[in-house]
């Protein structure tokens, strides 16, 4: 059989590395022709895993998009399977027979090191200037005047406070489908999150500037906000002075305060919406200029080809808004932890290099007080899908930013954007507080980017989800909006950025995308510590306080428990206890299809015959980055353990 050639079998991030990232599973002894030369396997490589192929002398750097994400240990040879310690250990305990029966190196050939960044601002070169298009086509959206173009016309139910939640998800479920009935409202959506009662004055401050941008996005027609009423808790006062304090141009909206009395709430929530739908029905779309497009660049769940084609296919897009006069948006700090070369190679004065840099050390000082590393970033999903360590998964969410686009603005977590060009905005590495920050700064798209795949979605921004590989994009069909798998298969990017392009301007002026058609959606606002000073002691050197095992009740002499009878002794006499089966999703991004797959169970005949009155979700936020991860287990299985729980 003749060699394969090495185009045919694998990638490079950029020509020269040392370094090539395998398109599908490769067995060990399979010919490679590269250049002049034919490189024999040594091991077997899987789908996204990289090898080498040229020598690399031990201490030499080990390369992908120019840059080094390892140190040689020892001399690696053409062929060889590159692999640390951490992707050998993820694979050594998986028990599926893909990765037991693999013949892969024994130990790790390249270490983690590399040197750390320190940017010297006598090297600062002025960028190129960014070479605009004079013709700007035009798409139908929502002239919010001072407030931007919206994508998109919503109607907002906001929970000013967490403790309003549930009353928001009961209008949110009552109003589903009455936007359906109305010809300019493209949907009536529930504004949930987990804030509320906070006397740190900075958290206070992101709050209700998160809150207040969400509200202001010119993706939202008018809103409905209800708080407590409750001391001590975020009041509409309080929002609504800090909405006028930013000067954020008056928007359609109703401020309500909840009682004790559920139903009066409903009643008079329920007026408010029919009164602001009946408003919002009257907007009309126009013709508006693509350069009032302000895009959000997101990717999560990500894998090798991320930084190959769907990264950098989202970069080409945003660098094409901006050649229109548009904007666009990249956040997630600790995810550029290592691509700091990459990530600063182009910006709009040296500044920006110094702000960025002091949202990074600030957060790794403030990860450090719980016991994290930004190190630690990468998952089990992401070190099984060939991103070693956070250099690399860093580098490939870095390219987001096309070379050709500097770097021009530097914000806080939802600050807005005023002007057009490319942003940083400060923020998580976690996918859903991330887009709600770009939501609040203004954005009204979101390109995000993921390789083994996700379902979430901001509930007012339209999110245009892109995959990496054919493969996920052919088993996600009904999630995924854009394949840049094409790439991977042939298709030049060029003309792959041009179609895709040509589809956002489509959703733009009204073409909904799969995750609005699934209603799969979830926002969660960044709370950025939670020590206000460094404590003491290291999280790491404490053992976990919550165990999520029940409390003993004590059965002595007067004890007021019927231990084993099923049922509460009450006033009234016996009252059956209600079981229900529970629906756990182990990370917040999954709490949309959670509570999809329970609305459907409710509706079936499982409920009764499983010996269960209903089926219930225990959302949660957690999921990315967690440095508690024991603790957020331990609460899971307490209540899996539950005795309602059947």
């Amino acid at each position: 059989m003749p060699p394969s050639s090495i185009n045919e079998i694998a990638r490079f991030p950029s020509s020269g590395d040392n370094a090539v990232i395998a398109l599908r599973d490769l067995e060990k002894g399979l010919a490679i022709k590269h250049d002049d030369a034919v490189i024999l396997l040594q091991h077997d490589v899987l789908t996204g895993h990289r090898f080498a192929v040229k020598p690399i002398a031990a201490g030499e750097f080990v390369t992908s998009w120019k840059y080094p994400f390892g140190t040689a240990n020892r001399d690696i040879d053409p062929g060889e399977y590159l692999c640390n310690k951490n992707v050998l250990f993820r694979m050594s305990i998986q028990d599926d027979a893909r990765y037991t029966s693999l013949e892969i190196p024994a130990e790790p050939n390249f270490s983690d090191d590399i040197p750390p960044y320190s940017f010297d601002e006598s090297s600062w070169v002025k960028p190129a200037q960014v070479d605009y298009h004079v013709d700007r086509p035009k798409f139908l959206g929502f002239d919010r005047g001072e407030r931007g173009t919206g994508t998109r016309n919503h109607l907002v139910i906001l929970g000013t406070t967490a403790s309003t939640a549930a009353l928001v998800k009961r209008l949110e479920n009552e109003f589903r489908n009455r936007a359906a009935e109305l010809e300019n409202v493209d949907a009536i959506v529930g504004l949930r999150h987990t804030e509320g009662e906070e006397h740190n004055a900075d958290e206070r401050e992101r709050t209700l500037r998160t809150l207040a941008g969400l509200l202001a996005n010119p993706n939202v027609g008018g809103f409905v906000a209800i708080d407590s009423g409750r001391p001590g808790e975020l009041q509409n006062e309080q929002l609504s002075n800090w909405m006028q304090e930013a000067q954020i141009p008056a928007i359609r909206c109703r401020f309500l305060t909840a009682t004790e009395s559920v139903e009066h709430d409903l009643e008079q929530a329920s007026a408010a919406v029919e009164e602001l739908a009946g408003q919002l029905n009257t907007d009309q779309r126009t013709p508006q200029s693509v350069g009032k497009l302000r895009i959000g660049l997101q990717c999560g769940a990500s894998d090798a080809f991320s930084g190959i084609s769907g990264n950098v296919l989202s970069g080409a897009i945003a660098r094409e808004v901006i050649r229109h006069g548009g904007a666009a948006n990249l956040t997630e700090t600790p995810e550029l932890s290592g691509a700091e070369d990459y990530t600063l190679g182009s910006i709009g004065a040296p500044g920006i290099a110094t702000r960025f840099l002091s949202m990074l050390d600030r957060f790794k000082e403030q990860l450090g007080w719980h016991g994290g590393k930004v190190d630690k970033n990468p998952s089990e999903g992401n070190l099984l899908g060939g991103l070693y360590n956070i250099t690399l998964k860093s580098l490939g969410a870095a390219v987001k930013r096309d070379p050709d686009i500097p770097i021009e603005h530097v914000v806080d977590y939802g600050e807005r954007m005023d002007a057009p060009g490319f942003y940083f905005m400060d923020g998580m590495g976690g996918d859903i507080a991330s887009y709600t920050g770009q939501a609040a700064s203004g954005c009204n798209i979101i390109l995000f980017v993921t390789g083994r795949g996700t379902p979430t979605n901001s509930s007012i921004v339209p999110t245009i989800k892109i995959v990496n590989t054919t493969e996920r994009y052919e088993m996600m069909a009904g999630d995924i909006d854009i394949n840049a798998g094409r790439y991977l298969d042939g298709q030049p990017m060029d003309e792959l950025t041009g179609e895709c392009f040509r589809q956002i301007v489509q959703i733009a002026a009204g073409e909904r995308t799969k995750g609005e058609k699934q209603g799969q959606n979830i926002d969660l606002i960044w709370r950025r510590k939670f020590f206000h000073e460094a404590p003491e002691q290291k999280a790491e050197e404490t053992p976990a306080r919550l165990s999520g095992r029940p409390l003993v009740a004590s059965t002595g002499s007067g004890s007021d428990l019927n231990i084993g009878f099923s049922g509460w002794q009450t006033r009234i006499g016996v009252v059956p206890k209600k079981r229900v089966a529970l629906i756990i999703p182990t990370v917040g991004c999954s709490v949309a299809t959670a509570e999809q797959a329970a609305a459907h169970l409710n509706n079936s005949d499982l409920v009764g015959e499983t010996g269960a009155d209903r089926f219930m979700v225990l959302p949660n936020t957690e999921g990315c980055g967690t440095t508690t991860g024991a603790e957020v287990l331990n609460f899971m299985l307490g209540y899996s353990a539950h005795t309602r729980v059947e």
